[in-house]
């Protein structure tokens, strides 16, 4: 009897074992649906996307675009400076066609012969004026001083010069008669000229007496006188040399500027000017 509750109570301690670890498998269960709970807030560490939330503060470049707005209204006043500057301009378009006017007007005055330079581009150009003091080119519409002396037959005439013996030569009217001697080729010996004037050459010989500066050549540079310029202007064949009347501002040393005697290149030298011919 002692036996067999002995043997009763072994199965009732060992059943109660076995239940005993049957209930700790449940227990592990729960724990493990904890564990999904832990993995649950990790997620919600991540949601702690309170950074998101800085995306926000993004949109307050929204207010940028607004300040790209203000600058552009400030570009569109910047574009009426502008136009207030361009009536300026047209101001200075109005003074610039007046100075162009008055430009016109001196070189108007330059071709009449009261300024200085040139004085001609063809013999069309010059005409002849004659008196009894002088006879001599002039350009078209120049004024010329009156002469006081009196005489029975004009200076011209005296010397057989006709009215259309006029060119230009270095930009300046003078008579077509050549003052080149030598290429006289008779044996008379020429009568001595007045001062200031030269001896001509007319068929060959001797002919009247003409101030330098109204021939067309003369021989050499030392047959201009004082107060006038020589000029070697190159042509083919040779050489052309006149006598210039320089205007009272124009000096040695700016020649080449003030003469405009070449149509060409110019070069001062030897107190005078030599114009080279490109072309000859």
């Amino acid at each position: 009897m002692t036996s067999a509750r002995a043997m009763f109570r072994t199965y009732f301690a060992a059943g109660l074992l076995v239940l005993v670890a049957c209930g700790g498998t449940r227990t592990v269960t729960p724990a493990g649906a904890g564990g999904s709970g832990g993995a649950g807030a990790a997620g919600t560490v991540g949601g702690g996307g309170a950074a998101g939330g800085a995306g926000t503060s993004g949109m307050a470049g929204t207010t940028g675009v607004a300040g790209t707005g203000a600058a552009g209204a400030g570009g569109a006043g910047g574009g009426g400076d502008a136009g207030t500057a361009g009536a300026g301009g047209a101001s200075g378009t109005a003074g610039g066609a007046a100075g162009g006017a008055s430009g016109a007007a001196g070189g108007a005055s330059g071709a009449a012969g009261t300024g200085s330079g040139a004085e001609c581009r063809t013999a069309a150009d010059c005409v002849l004026v004659s008196d009894c003091c002088a006879c001599r080119a002039e350009p078209k519409g120049a004024q010329v001083a009156s002469c006081p002396a009196t005489c029975a037959v004009d200076a011209c005439a005296a010397n057989e010069i006709q009215a259309n013996e006029v060119t230009c030569a270095f930009d300046r009217c003078v008579l077509t008669r050549s003052c080149d001697t030598t290429r006289v080729a008779c044996l008379a010996d020429p009568a001595e000229c007045p001062p200031g004037t030269i001896r001509s050459v007319r068929d060959a010989c001797w002919g009247p007496c003409l101030p330098p500066t109204e021939c067309r050549r003369v021989a050499a540079c030392s047959s201009c006188g004082a107060g006038s310029v020589c000029v070697r202007q190159q042509v083919t064949g040779g050489t052309d040399i006149g006598c210039v009347t320089p205007a009272p501002d124009c000096r040695a040393g700016n020649y080449c500027g003030c003469l405009e005697a070449c149509p060409g290149a110019c070069v001062e030298a030897d107190a005078g000017v030599t114009c080279i011919c490109g072309g000859c």
